[in-house]
């Protein structure tokens, strides 16, 4: 808060030598940086087989988000998408998990998820084609409305760079991972990281517990 109120206009993320922690955290902390609940964090496969994408809007509905975050644009943007979306996400209990059997095709088409995928930099390859300038798209008839809603986001979003190592591990890599792979960082800069491929979750209980 302090940094924004000094006008901070791009961060580092220092993740070197961070061993992770709980995935759920992890996620909620990666979903205050991405705008679109639809995005996919990552995707998670279980003991008995079952692959799930995580999607962002899980824990933009969560009551623990404390809003979308390190942008131009209201904190209340992400949740505000989901109301008019999915109202009923944000009673309580409301929130829908897919299941971990279907394609991801059929996710597309009934829950209009967005894969995670690599994207160039905005402050990259979008900012080389002339992207850079949202009012140079609405004057060309054949723009791509979600192409120029990308863009204005990129626009409104503070710059990110993100440092890893060989101690870079679980939670942590997933982390980095949700942020690069929507194309949130303009760079990850480092060392191949540790590769855990295992994460701790939590299984919440009907006492609060957990």
């Amino acid at each position: 808060k302090s940094l924004e109120e000094a006008g901070a206009q791009s961060y580092i993320i220092d993740l070197r030598n961070n061993y992770g922690g709980v995935i759920q955290e992890a996620m909620l902390t990666a979903s205050t940086l991405l705008r679109d609940p639809h995005s996919v964090l990552c995707y998670t496969l279980n003991s008995r087989g079952g692959f799930k994408p995580q999607e962002n809007m899980e824990y933009i509905v969560d009551p623990k988000y404390p809003g979308y975050l390190l942008s131009s644009e209201s904190s209340t943007v992400a949740r505000d998408q989901v109301r008019r979306e999915h109202p009923e996400y944000l009673e309580d209990g409301g929130w829908s998990s897919p299941t971990s059997y279907a394609s991801l095709k059929e996710l597309r088409m009934t829950r209009g998820i967005k894969p995670a995928h690599f994207a160039p930099s905005f402050y990259g390859g979008a900012k080389a084609e002339g992207l850079e300038r949202p009012t140079a798209l609405l004057d060309n008839k054949d723009t791509d409305l979600e192409k120029l809603a990308d863009v204005m986001t990129w626009n409104s979003q503070k710059k990110l760079v993100i440092l890893i190592n060989e101690g870079t591990a679980s939670a942590a890599e997933v982390f980095a991972s949700a942020l690069h792979d929507n194309g949130r960082t303009v760079a990850l800069v480092g060392t191949k990281t540790f590769g855990k491929g295992l994460i701790q979750h939590t299984f919440p209980m009907p006492d609060g517990g957990g």
